[in-house]
């Protein structure tokens, strides 16, 4: 059965019952094994979804040479990189992350880079910059893990200039599909598989909390990413890892874990897989 829902309407919030796991990037550090996670994160750079996304969300970001730009949830500053190279050496790129594991292996890789890139031990909740610093803000797969997302865009948007830009983009878990004729065992893994996350309708909400942020020029666009590459489709959502967890918890038996991933593979051989998830970019200026 699913868990119920508790609802914080005044900090724009919907948890999920404390007793289903939350995504191993909701804490990275605390998680059983961190450096697991940062090769996930090396792992999905390379699948073209994430690509085909990444790259959408820099260009309705709109950076150009000689911008601050501030990247939340930076990681081990993968999107910092390519950002840094936009902006120029008359530009500068700055990095939070809660997560000293991701900082570390971050300030490691790019020790010997030219680009003006910093790395910064936060949350997105409370931003150590200074009011009206940045250009241009990018949030891209993060609020879906924060506890309070309006306490963190009020934050974020403190800290951006007036005229100045920000992105938020996160994957709708509510819209993630699967072609398989085993329909109620894909509809109970994924609830359970949506309810690890902390905010896992994030993307469906961003554009009620940028209005009432007082943004202007707010854009939704949709993206919707189809998956039909079984290989890419593993790698991508780390698949087993989810049935295995869903039965763990009991969201699904192991007998039908095992049918629908013997369908899917099934699929896969035959030419006719199909999964696909749909995520929203939000973007908007503030006001001069």
């Amino acid at each position: 059965m699913p868990p119920f829902l508790t609802v914080d309407r005044k900090g724009g919030n919907i948890m999920t019952d404390p007793n289903i796991p939350k995504s191993g990037f909701s804490d990275v550090d605390r998680s059983p094994d961190p450096f697991a996670l940062v090769q996930a994160m090396d792992r999905r750079a390379k699948s073209r979804v994430n690509r085909d996304f990444k790259n959408r969300v820099t260009k309705v970001l709109d950076v150009r040479r000689g911008h601050t730009v501030l990247d939340v949830g930076c990681g081990v500053g993968l999107d910092m990189a390519h950002i840094g190279s936009i902006v120029g050496r008359v530009g500068r790129v700055i990095g939070i992350d809660s997560s000293q594991v991701m900082l570390n292996e971050g300030r490691k890789r790019y020790a010997k880079s030219d680009l003006r890139l910093s790395f910064i031990r936060a949350d997105g909740h409370h931003v150590p910059l200074p009011d009206n610093f940045c250009d241009r803000i990018r949030a891209e797969g993060v609020f879906q893990h924060l506890n309070k997302p309006a306490q963190a865009l009020h934050d974020l948007v403190r800290v951006l200039k007036p005229g100045g830009r920000i992105v938020v983009a996160d994957p709708d878990y509510e819209l993630r599909v699967i072609d398989t004729p085993y329909k109620d065992v894909a509809r109970r893994l994924y609830r359970f598989l949506a309810d690890t996350y902390t905010q896992s309708d994030i993307a469906h909400r961003t554009y009620s909390l940028f209005v009432k942020q007082g943004l202007s020029d707010i854009e939704v666009e949709p993206m919707t990413a189809t998956i039909l590459d079984w290989e890419d489709f593993i790698s991508q959502t780390n698949f087993e890892v989810e049935l295995a967890l869903a039965q763990k918890h009991g969201a699904i038996t192991e007998e039908e874990g095992q049918k629908l991933y013997q369908d899917l593979e099934q699929a896969a051989q035959e030419g006719h897989f199909f999964a696909a998830m749909t995520f929203f970019i939000v973007s908007a200026n503030k006001p001069r």
